[in-house]
C-alpha cells in the first residue's frame, strides 16, 4: 500500500497489518516492511523514510546530468512535497 502515508496512518496500516491483509507500505521510493515492531516506531521509520528520500531524490538531481528537466522538476516537486510533510510532523 501506498500513496500519502505519514504518521497519520498508523491505526489503519495496523489494523490491516493484524489481519494479515497488508504486509508492506510505500512512499514514493521506499518500502517498508511490516512487523510488529516497525509499527510499534513508524512515527520514527516514516520521518527517517522521508529524511533518505530527500536525500535520494536530491543525489539523482545532482548526478544526472542528462536527466531530462521535466523529471528534475518532478523530483523537486517531490521534494517539496515530502518536506511539507516533515514540517507538519514538528
Amino acid at each position: 500500500m501506498g500513496g500519502s502515508i505519514t504518521q497519520n496512518s498508523k491505526n489503519f496500516i495496523q489494523s490491516l497489518f493484524s489481519n494479515k491483509i497488508l504486509d508492506y507500505v510505500e512512499t514514493r521510493n521506499i518500502e517498508i516492511k511490516l512487523s510488529k515492531k516497525s509499527i510499534n516506531n513508524f512515527e520514527k521509520i516514516i520521518i527517517e523514510s522521508f529524511k533518505f528520500e530527500i536525500e535520494w531524490l536530491k543525489y539523482r538531481i545532482k548526478n544526472n546530468k542528462n536527466l531530462p528537466g521535466n523529471l528534475a522538476n518532478d523530483y523537486k516537486k517531490r521534494i517539496n512535497e515530502i518536506r511539507l510533510r516533515l514540517k507538519k510532523l514538528d
